[in-house]
């Protein structure tokens, strides 16, 4: 017996969008988090594999660590069929239940299976196992349910690493919305944990609800019958969850009716598969660890030239625009537009992690791009020094609010000439920017060396928006920059000095 087991379920398709991408994540993480550590030898992830053509255990591409902790139970389709409906492709209660029958924890959490754990948070769980922490009622005997923030699915489309991981949740965990639930209900959750014995007595999810929905209620409603619930984050623990493509996001409509058991123990022989003598695998297809360089970039330089400049100019660019411009009134130039496609169309196609901007002031180029990527890690360089009609930096924060940002937002304030530097120099892990915009006429003559500066922080596939009043300013720009930089690609624009440089190159 180990201490803890986290349970979940799965089936080898492309449920709800890139779902083999969030399953392998989390497994990968979890265990990336145990090893930080030193608490791999205490815990198991047991997996059920339910109705695959395909088993999970030979597709997915687990870390060594996570190979070490995890248990495939194989549920194949000949007997998934037999014990499911007709229209089903996945009974979720049966394949809950199937875990829960396995696994040998003392504890058993029950987890989504596109859930991030971060090592904080399973400190504190193996805290609790292990009786570490000051409860006013005894572990053994309490239900807990664990609610979860939710994370944009944009940040999950550029897959990131482990490390990205890790960075992305320390930078915007806090401000990630927080789903507690439905209370008294335990619905609309992250987890739910109890010792082994509580599952094991009352009988586990009620398999005689077949379809989605009210199963993880009717299960909260009988263990209340005789034991307290408590949300794990008020002992600390904080659980986030990857969103879905929105393309895909399901109808939350329960199809199980709303009954409740009169009894805390539901009578219901076999129940998860008992008198099925199921395969029970480990991964095949061991990685290594992901290095520390910058990785899971969508390549602009897949497409060519002319591709980019329609992907830019399209109706999904220029409907977002639409609708900042609506949102704030805005009167925009030509000027304005050429700054707006660039940045709307990066962040709308390529995800940025990081975005800076510099002369961040009046907000719209930030509300432009905190929209398209609500959680992106924004610094905003600004001196808020100027008189006359000049916006206090609540003007700016306030257009955060408007469009939905939830993510690490710094503004450097101070002398524009030195703050790209100062930011370098207390920027939590290497500054590694994937946008910026670039308003060059503060910077005076100092604009090159900036400019020089900021390309080194540039991400592979990155883009810099730069801007000026001046013509004469841009090109001497434009000709300095492709001098020093001759692999990127350069694109102006026609209305107005204005420029997009590419850490790129594109096909022919």
């Amino acid at each position: 017996m180990v201490a803890l087991s986290l349970i979940l379920s799965g089936r080898n398709d492309n449920y709800m969008g890139n779902f083999t991408y969030r399953l392998t994540t989390c497994l990968n993480y979890i265990a990336h988090g145990a090893a930080k550590i030193n608490r791999l030898d205490d815990m198991e992830i047991v997996v059920t594999d339910w109705n695959s053509d395909v088993p999970l255990a030979e597709d997915l591409p687990i870390s060594a660590a996570a190979a070490q902790i995890t248990r495939f139970v194989v549920v194949p389709p000949q007997i998934a069929q037999s014990v499911q409906l007709p229209e089903q492709v996945f009974f979720l209660a049966c394949a809950v239940n199937t875990a829960i029958r396995r696994a040998r924890g003392e504890f058993i959490v029950l987890i989504n299976a596109d859930l991030l754990i971060p090592h904080y948070s399973l400190q504190i769980l193996l805290d609790l196992v292990d009786g570490k922490l000051d409860l006013p009622w005894p572990a053994d005997q309490t239900f807990f349910c664990g609610g979860r923030h939710h994370i944009p699915w944009q940040v999950s489309q550029r897959s990131p690493s482990l490390l990205d991981w890790d960075r992305y949740l320390l930078m915007h965990g806090a401000q990630l919305p927080l789903e507690q639930g439905h209370p008294g209900l335990g619905t609309h959750l992250s987890a739910q944990m109890m010792h082994r014995d509580l599952w094991l007595s009352s009988g586990s999810y009620n398999e005689q609800y077949r379809y989605w929905g009210w199963a993880d209620a009717e299960l909260t409603l009988r263990i209340t019958q005789l034991y307290p619930w408590l949300h794990l984050s008020t002992l600390g623990v904080q659980l986030y969850d990857m969103e879905h493509w929105v393309e895909n996001k399901r109808a939350p409509v329960d199809r199980n009716p709303y009954t409740v058991s009169p009894t805390y123990e539901i009578h219901q022989p076999g129940w998860g598969l008992s008198n099925y003598v199921l395969d029970i695998q480990t991964a095949k297809r061991i990685v290594e660890p992901e290095p520390p360089t910058p990785g899971g970039v969508i390549a602009p330089w897949a497409k060519t030239q002319a591709e980019i400049l329609t992907e830019m100019t399209g109706d999904k660019v220029t409907e977002h625009i639409q609708n900042i411009q609506q949102m704030f009134s805005l009167e925009l130039s030509d000027h304005d537009y050429d700054i707006f496609y660039p940045l709307a169309w990066y962040s709308l196609y390529y995800y940025p992690r990081t975005y800076l901007d510099f002369g961040a002031k009046w907000g719209y180029t930030a509300a432009l791009v905190t929209a398209a990527q609500p959680s992106v890690e924004f610094y905003g360089i600004e001196s808020w020094q100027e008189d006359g009609g000049y916006p206090v930096p609540y003007h700016a924060t306030n257009m955060f609010f408007r469009v939905g940002y939830r993510g690490y937002a710094r503004f450097v304030s101070g002398d524009p000439q030195t703050a790209l530097a100062r930011l370098q120099a207390s920027c939590i892990g290497s500054l590694k920017i994937d946008l910026a915009c670039v308003r060059v006429d503060l910077l005076a003559d100092g604009a090159l060396a900036l400019v020089k500066q900021l390309i080194d922080c540039l991400e592979p596939g990155g883009a810099i928006v730069l801007t000026s009043q001046s013509s004469g300013v841009i090109s001497h720009l434009w000709q300095a920059c492709g001098h020093h930089f001759p692999q990127f690609t350069y694109i102006k624009f026609a209305h107005s000095p204005t420029g997009l440089i590419l850490a790129a190159t594109f096909i022919q």
